[in-house]
């Protein structure tokens, strides 16, 4: 194949200088079709040259293994796929959109991770006693459907109109086992803490 993978990058040298220097480097082995080096997070250090011959690709990667640029030394090996600049110099445009509908159809497939929940900073010391603040449906019928399944529940208070309940435990133990569930069961704009 005759793109060739870079990396071991210097990744504080700015792109357009990077891949200066890499076509001036590189093309002394042959012509070069293209470079390719990116700045994001995932891509930093790394580079791809396409050469438009395998022959010229294998040469440069003899002759610049280890070769320090910007004070690193590089590792090359061969690209796993062919570059999409190797495919429009061949005149295979169906090779680039197959590519771009595979990537696309992992993008998709890939689980999208959850949001990671709020650590809430408790303020009071462990008791007896859970307060529950900015509670959206603060009702009493729905509230006492959650809060009387919980173990340990003794009674419970609702506050409308500040979107706040009280519940009551027989222990303080009771109470901070609770308190998962009652964060989970109001959502995550309910605070919990422990009551005075």
């Amino acid at each position: 194949m005759p793109t060739l993978y870079v990396n071991n990058l210097n990744d504080k040298v700015s792109i357009p200088k990077l891949k200066e220097k890499l076509l001036h480097l590189f093309s002394q082995y042959g012509d070069v079709l293209q470079v390719t080096a990116h700045g994001n997070l995932k891509m930093k250090g790394q580079a791809f040259i396409t050469y438009d011959s395998e022959s010229a690709a294998k040469k440069a990667q003899e002759f610049l293994q280890e070769y320090s640029l910007f004070g690193k030394p590089m590792k090359i090996q061969t690209a796993r796929s062919e570059s999409d600049g190797f495919h429009e110099k061949q005149g295979n445009a169906d090779a680039i959109a197959k590519r771009k509908q595979q990537k696309a159809a992992r993008r998709d497939s890939e689980p999208k991770p959850e949001p990671p929940r709020k650590k809430r900073k408790l303020n009071n010391p462990p008791s007896a006693k859970l307060l529950l603040q900015n509670v959206d449906n603060a009702e009493d019928d729905h509230v006492s459907k959650i809060v009387t399944a919980l173990a340990g529940y003794a009674s419970h208070k609702v506050i409308k109109a500040r979107k706040v309940v009280i519940i009551e435990f027989s222990s303080e133990s009771d109470a901070t086992s609770a308190m998962e569930s009652v964060v989970t069961q109001f959502g995550d704009e309910a605070i919990v803490d422990y009551g005075k």
